[in-house]
């Protein structure tokens, strides 16, 4: 949703179909080309996420386990990005020549032509990419840097929490501010065995202009004429994270 573009999106339920609408009038917006966007599934979600920044909308589906002759088989996470205005498909991981594989949890736009996915191989990691807001058809979204997390020796599970990103300033609001000055949010659960107490959870804040910062820097890169990743683009968490952000454990509640 964005009240500051009349808009909002609505995942239709068991359907592979999102639909545009005008918050003021609940009609199709007069701004969107096509006021249904439909998409390929093939199976039956039962969870997704949508976001909008500015003129994309963004749908993340976790990868979910199924139940398959008495093994459970996990689906590959799926992103699709679209230009609302325009009805273009983006991009979509699906057919993109590499899948997000099932250690993707997560997904959160930076701004209206880059986002980050929270990834759980190895000790996991924050990955940044850039993509064209205006391509005309399906592309493929640049991957500029992987920002890993500390290392540690148990299984855990990562979740983003996405800030709204409006286009404009809000008519009620005194103060506006833009989407490079927001905090992003990731929580970070530890699991341990239940006979080793209960599991750990931190929440870790990071300036979404710091994130844009690394984009930012490879493509000045690119612009320079220069080829291929940064050296320092796959950075450790000791490189970028003891400085950049604040890792916080969250108290548990005890009565």
């Amino acid at each position: 949703m964005d009240p500051t573009q009349d808009l909002f999106v609505v995942l239709e339920d068991n359907e592979s179909r999102l639909h545009i609408r005008s918050i003021s009038v609940n009609e199709t917006h007069p701004l969107a080309a096509r006021g249904t966007l439909e998409f390929e599934d093939g199976v039956v979600f039962r969870s997704a996420g949508l976001q909008v920044a500015l003129n994309v909308i963004g749908l993340f589906v976790g990868s979910e386990g199924i139940l398959s002759q008495g093994d459970i088989a996990f689906t590959d996470a799926r992103l699709l990005i679209w230009n609302w205005k325009t009805g273009v498909l983006i991009y979509d991981s699906r057919y993109a020549g590499k899948t997000l594989g099932t250690h993707v949890s997560s997904f959160c736009f930076l701004d209206g032509g880059s986002y980050v996915l929270a990834s759980e191989d190895q000790q996991g990691a924050l990955c940044l990419y850039s993509f064209d807001p205006s391509s005309p058809s399906l592309s493929t979204p640049t991957l500029c840097a992987v920002l890993c997390l500390p290392s540690i020796e148990m299984s855990f599970t990562l979740t983003l929490h996405p800030s709204p990103i409006s286009a404009g300033h809000p008519e009620t609001s005194t103060f506006y501010s833009p989407p490079e000055s927001h905090m992003m949010i990731l929580s970070a659960c530890y699991l341990v065995a239940p006979s080793l107490g209960p599991s750990t959870n931190y929440n870790l804040f990071v300036h979404k202009r710091t994130l844009l910062n690394y984009i930012n820097r490879f493509h000045h890169q690119e612009s320079a004429g220069k080829s291929g990743p940064l050296p320092n683009m796959n950075m450790d968490w000791k490189s970028w994270g003891e400085m950049n952000t604040r890792f916080m454990k969250v108290p548990s509640n005890k009565r």
